[in-house]
């Protein structure tokens, strides 16, 4: 950081704050993005920018490095949170999992907040890989009774 405050006139404490929290609000981008979708990945950004730029604000005792990079990274969030809205998908989305909710249907619900594995799984390791679940529901073999679950013991050394 001391070339950078050097050329700037910035001082070092205070661009490395604003790095930090620019660094920061740009990993916690990044993990509700990979988990999130929709409507949902704009609350989260916008929500934890907030209550980061609330913490900067009101919050006392705190270190000024601290707040400087809490009000960078809570500016990045909610500013970057606006951004993500494309005003026509974030209604879908939302109108979607009002109609899921409506109905009931609690994987219609999740599906239109959370990635599946196969978007995960893309976003993680790249478009080339695909991940095909298995078509049928989930089923369970039925429970064996339990004079049949019992192994006979056996004579001998094994």
């Amino acid at each position: 950081m001391a070339e950078p405050s050097r050329r700037t006139g910035i001082p070092r404490e205070q661009l490395s704050a604003h790095i930090g929290g620019e660094f920061i609000g740009s990993v916690l981008e990044v993990v509700s993005g990979l988990f999130s979708k929709g409507w949902l990945r704009v609350a989260v950004n916008a929500v934890a920018g907030i209550i980061a730029l609330g913490y900067a604000t009101y919050a006392t005792g705190v270190s000024e490095r601290l707040r400087r990079e809490m009000l960078s990274m809570g500016s990045h969030l909610v500013f970057r949170s606006l951004e993500l809205v494309k005003l026509s998908e974030f209604w879908s989305s939302l109108s979607s999992t009002a109609e899921a909710i409506k109905t009931g249907d609690v994987n219609a619900i999740l599906s239109s907040v959370l990635k599946t594995p196969s978007e995960v799984a893309t976003e993680i390791v790249g478009a080339t890989t695909t991940y095909a679940p298995t078509s049928a529901p989930m089923t369970f073999p039925p429970p064996v009774p339990q004079e049949q679950a019992q192994v006979p013991a056996t004579s001998g050394v094994y």
